[in-house]
């Protein structure tokens, strides 16, 4: 049965993909329902259920504040960066997860009723892209920052396992999507890789050399739409 939190979310989507009539069946992730590209899966269903036996599983468009380290959620790796360090010496990597979902930026403007435009603005800023998808960020530290980077290219679906939320301390710099900690490479778990993660096919104008383009590295759906909103 669907939370009111689902069916709420469910009026501020998009477009989204319409299911074949017929054809091949799609293998899909059981919890998130992302497809999974064709003999990319490198964890059986029975095999993800096993490592997140016990807990609750959180869509990632639910995940906020009160997402306790007891649950888990599924989504596509969007970007990666590389390997730092923080000024202690402490290695970490930061990545950004979506579910591929398109949401409708005046449809959730309006959802925030009577907050001003200003403010409206900035919480869409947070939980969502210049593109209107739902991001999440992932910062993971200590030894496991390598094996996260490496295992985690933009376009795996992954199972991220007991992350705990992340609240900026005051005066330090605001980031600027909701945010969450793991500190093992064990909660997040490469899946397969996603059918519908892709990159803009649209160009910009290249300063340096007004003859040539520059390709767009913003994430689509690509089942949904070829280029992003800017393009």
């Amino acid at each position: 049965m669907k939370s009111i939190m689902d069916s709420r979310l469910a009026q501020l989507k998009g477009p989204q993909k319409v299911a074949p009539a017929s054809g091949p069946a799609e293998d899909r992730e059981e919890y998130s329902q992302l497809i999974l590209r064709p003999g990319s899966r490198s964890k059986k269903g029975d095999e993800v259920k096993k490592l997140v036996q016990g807990r609750q599983y959180v869509p990632l468009e639910e995940m906020n504040e009160g997402t306790q380290p007891g649950t888990f959620s599924v989504a596509v790796v969007v970007d990666r960066g590389g390997v730092q360090q923080t000024k202690n010496g402490k290695k970490y990597v930061c990545l950004k997860l979506t579910n591929l979902e398109k949401y409708e930026r005046e449809r959730v403007r309006k959802s925030f009723g009577a907050m001003s435009s200003e403010s409206a603005k900035m919480q869409i800023n947070k939980l969502y892209n210049n593109n209107m998808y739902r991001v999440v960020s992932i910062m993971c530290f200590g030894d496991s920052a390598g094996p996260v980077h490496k295992s985690s290219v933009p376009g795996t679906i992954v199972a991220l396992i007991g992350p705990k939320f992340f609240a900026s301390k005051p005066g330090a710099e605001t980031q600027k999507h909701t945010t969450f900690l793991v500190d093992n490479v064990s909660q997040l778990v490469p899946i397969g890789y996603s059918f519908d993660y892709n990159i803009c096919c649209g160009q910009d104008s290249n300063p340096r050399n007004p003859h040539a383009k520059t390709p767009c590295y913003n994430f689509v759906n690509s089942s949904v739409e070829k280029m992003c909103d800017r393009h």
